[in-house]
Formats: C-alpha cells, sequence, structure tokens
C-alpha cells in the first residue's frame, strides 16, 4: 500500500487529498466491512505497532517542515491559539457535548471536548502546502497543528477522572 501510495503521491501532492485520508480509504475497503481481504483483530501487537508507527512518521513529517526561524519570529499569535484557543475549544466542547447528551458523566464530556478540540495536520495540509498562502500564516498554521500535543495530556487527565466511576452527569 505503502509502494503504490508513492508511485501516486506527486500527483495526488497538488490537491486536496492527504496520505491519511488515502491510508483510512484503504484500510476501509480492505477491512472486513469492505471487501474482506485484510483480517486482522483489532487487539493484535502488530496492528498497535502499525498503528504507533504511522503515527510518528506523521507527526515527524509534519515536524520537519516547519521553518524554525519563522515560527520563533511570529511566537504570539500561535501562542495566543495554543494558550488560550486551545482550552477554551476544550471547555466550549465540553459545555456543548454535556447538552447534546444529557445521559454522560462531565468526564466523558470532557473527554468528548477534549477529542474534537485539536485541528488534525491533514487538514491543514492543503493549505500550508500552497505557494500562495504567506509564510507568516503558514507558520501560525503550523504551530496551531501543535496543540494535538496539548491536547494528549488534557485526554490524559479527563480518562483518569473518568476511571474513577464517577456518578456524576452531566444533567446534574
Amino acid at each position: 500500500m505503502l509502494f503504490l501510495f508513492g508511485l501516486a503521491s506527486r500527483k495526488i501532492s497538488d490537491t486536496v487529498v492527504t496520505a491519511p485520508m488515502i491510508f483510512v480509504a484503504a484500510g476501509m475497503l480492505l477491512s472486513p466491512e469492505g471487501l474482506y481481504l485484510v483480517n486482522l483483530s483489532s487487539s493484535s501487537t502488530f496492528i498497535l505497532n502499525l498503528a504507533e508507527l504511522a503515527l510518528v512518521l506523521t507527526l515527524f513529517s509534519d515536524a520537519s517542515k516547519i521553518d524554525l526561524q519563522a515560527l520563533l519570529r511570529e511566537e504570539k499569535l500561535p501562542g495566543r491559539l495554543l494558550l488560550i484557543g486551545m482550552p477554551l475549544t476544550i471547555v466550549f466542547g465540553a459545555i456543548i457535548a454535556a447538552f447534546l447528551f444529557k445521559n454522560i458523566t462531565l468526564a466523558e464530556a470532557g473527554l468528548i471536548g477534549v477529542m474534537l478540540s485539536p485541528t488534525d495536520a491533514g487538514f491543514g495540509q492543503a493549505i500550508v502546502n500552497n505557494k500562495k498562502v504567506s509564510e507568516k500564516l503558514n507558520t501560525v498554521i503550523y504551530k496551531a497543528l501543535i496543540n494535538a500535543n496539548i491536547a494528549m495530556p488534557s485526554s490524559d487527565i479527563v480518562v483518569h477522572f473518568a476511571n474513577q466511576k464517577t456518578e456524576l452527569t452531566a444533567s446534574e
């Protein structure tokens, strides 16, 4: 699959289609719900290792494209996005989840807020790779895409509280 993607990657790079989109579509197509060409257990250590490798490659390839000098020059706006915008997005996401889903706990609402808050780097690729977008905007977008790294510790905290089996629900 990776080899086939490598053959088509040059043509795909000029479109809004990203590598994660293609690999998710391929996984769905090959899975038991698709053509059933691959039948692997989700508890398989092979699948876990493959998923971890894919995540590492995605994060490092995105990080390698950051212009460090431009990132350091334009620190105010991305910093506000990460330190103010991200936590507010998590809180408002949790509040909205609590109102939409009446029978969930506050921890579950918080987890929904955390999961929906980070911007996937794949969504920003079409903008960042566009030559018409200014370097300043690209820098802001790249730094904002780092917000998934802020969401991860937040999700760990929320999962910890969810595991405490609190009976307090969002509707109380």
